[in-house]
């Protein structure tokens, strides 16, 4: 089993889409594949019971063939650490290592971060961290237009220091880029060693929760 673990150059970046996205590539191509989101803040609740958005939104554009591994969950819509002191609990790093490590009879098992790679999931463990001791292939999702260089350089090299070497997804990518787009791709490719493995056109509708008028591109990565 292959494990890949996404995470971003930022929040919002398009990490849960990416994630759907190349779930949904893997089953196409006749993998067993499933997907783990170790930690989930901001969870809504539903008839006194929490779920996980990004969960149901992977689901959704995922066939029934997809294997979820559940969640550890909280309201406040944080990093991890912080969600998890709020509501007075612990985050046994542990138990999230042997949960994954314990996911057998795929191929690939879809590892969905929080935040970048520096976010604390605990006080001694960050997301960084957590991919390196889960001895996963990071993929870094980051977006296309102005700014972007310095987030994704510096989550590069954020990378490079855990002995991380990721591969690019490029989230958000304009029909028609301009200069710029074109330019921050083409630096964005040269800084990752020409690991860019797919760009991904912007899909609307992505900020309700309402998931059933939201349409989704066909994107192949390139693994």
């Amino acid at each position: 089993m292959k494990r890949l673990f996404i995470s971003g150059t930022d929040t919002g970046v398009g990490k849960t889409l990416v994630s759907a996205l190349l779930c949904k590539s893997l089953l196409e191509d006749g993998h067993k594949v499933a997907y783990y989101k170790p930690v989930q803040t901001g969870s809504e609740e539903v008839d006194g019971e929490l779920i996980s958005i990004d969960t149901e939104f992977v689901k959704s554009i995922c066939s029934e063939n997809l294997r979820i591994i559940p969640s550890l969950m909280f309201k406040l819509p944080a990093s991890p650490h912080l969600a998890a002191e709020c509501e007075s609990q612990v985050i046994d790093i542990e138990q999230i290592l042997q949960t994954a490590k314990a996911v057998e009879d795929v191929d690939y098992l879809v590892i969905e971060g929080a935040g970048g790679l520096a976010v604390p999931i605990t006080h001694d463990c960050d997301m960084a961290q957590l991919c390196a001791r889960l001895e996963a292939e990071l993929v870094v999702v980051a977006r296309p237009n102005l700014g972007t260089l310095n987030h994704t350089f510096l989550t590069i090299d954020y990378a490079e220091k855990h002995s991380l070497t990721p591969l690019i997804v490029i989230s958000g990518a304009s029909t028609e880029p301009d200069i710029i787009e074109r330019d921050n791709i083409k630096m964005i490719s040269q800084k990752s060693g020409d690991r860019l493995i797919a760009c991904v056109p912007q899909v609307e509708a992505l900020d309700t929760e309402d998931f059933s008028g939201v349409s989704v591109p066909q994107v192949k990565f390139d693994l």
